[in-house]
């Protein structure tokens, strides 16, 4: 996985995986973001996920800032207390401490019910905003007031925009929007961002994925990717728009939604980086859940990585 020779059971996720990670991701009801094909396999320069299978397990662990992380296994249910002991000792056998990273509170306790002496942390920063996807699709109710005028502002100023899904007639136009979005953005994260954005761009009607895009005066002017996040949740991916456009993030979203996941229930539009204005904007939307994300170790071994994992 690493400069360290440990682990060597694991493999790395690449783009031919995605069948069969999805395959034992529908095994579980995950809807932490990280939990999804796209999520996991975007951000491998950055921060690589390999995985180890055996029988119906397959065991996710990643290496950051010197530590090895174990993360949800994927298995049923009833499979989770074996899936744990696999994990417990392929790390022994290296000699490495057990830390379990991005794990939802019902899994997390029970690892405290195997390792009563370990901790639970929570990761603010790394919390998941999930909505009702319907009050995307109509931008209803008082709540929405204020997201309303925007959208409605949009229509009114731009009533010649265009909506289209992402097709190979407008994917390259796509590519330099992006390029000229992440110019005008900076940031540590966006570097890693921007790669991982463009690694889905590149490899796009390969990837079990949707996405849009709106047009003003024939321009790309935003654009959003979408994957299926477990039965009833979408997740959305990337979502890049031009913000001088009054409404411009309303509109992409109520567009692309017209005719995708119109089964779907629920929406993840993933954390908020710990972020004072992005987490703003995201409780503006009155997220239905926000779905915490635990790291359980020892105590020693909680070292603050900014929920980066």
């Amino acid at each position: 996985m690493n400069d360290i020779d440990c682990l060597k059971e694991y493999c790395p996720i690449t783009l031919e995986d995605q069948e069969l990670i999805n395959h034992y991701l529908a095994l579980t009801d995950y809807r932490l973001s990280r939990y999804n094909f796209l999520n996991l396999w975007m951000y491998q320069k950055w921060l690589p996920v390999h995985y180890y299978q055996k029988d119906d397990i397959l065991l996710l662990s990643t290496f950051y800032k010197h530590h090895y992380f174990s993360y949800m296994p994927l298995c049923k249910k009833e499979k989770l207390k074996e899936a744990f002991t696999l994990v417990e000792s392929l790390y022994s056998e290296c000699g490495l401490p057990f830390i379990y990273a991005g794990f939802e509170n019902d899994i997390a306790d029970m690892i405290l019910d195997r390792h009563p002496d370990f901790e639970k942390k929570a990761y603010p920063s790394s919390f998941d905003y999930i909505y009702d996807i319907k009050r995307f699709q109509n931008f209803s109710g008082k709540k929405l007031q204020k997201k309303r005028n925007h959208l409605n502002a949009f229509y009114n100023n731009y009533p010649d925009f265009v909506y289209q899904n992402i097709n190979e007639g407008n994917l390259n136009e796509i590519k330099k929007f992006c390029e000229k979005w992440y110019s005008k953005h900076e940031g540590t994260f966006l570097e890693h961002d921007k790669e991982a954005n463009f690694s889905v761009l590149d490899a796009f009607f390969k990837l079990n994925v949707k996405g849009g895009c709106l047009l003003i005066n024939g321009e790309i002017k935003a654009f959003i990717i979408t994957s299926l996040q477990n039965n009833d949740t979408m997740q959305v991916n990337i979502e890049k728009a031009d913000e001088s456009y009054r409404g411009i993030y309303q509109a992409l979203l109520k567009e692309f939604l017209r005719d995708n996941y119109l089964e779907a229930k629920f929406m993840n539009r993933e954390d908020d980086l710990g972020l004072e204005n992005l987490r703003k904007a995201k409780r503006s939307y009155y997220p239905e859940i926000i779905l915490e994300n635990y790291r359980i170790c020892q105590k020693d071994h909680h070292a603050d990585y900014q929920g980066e994992i």
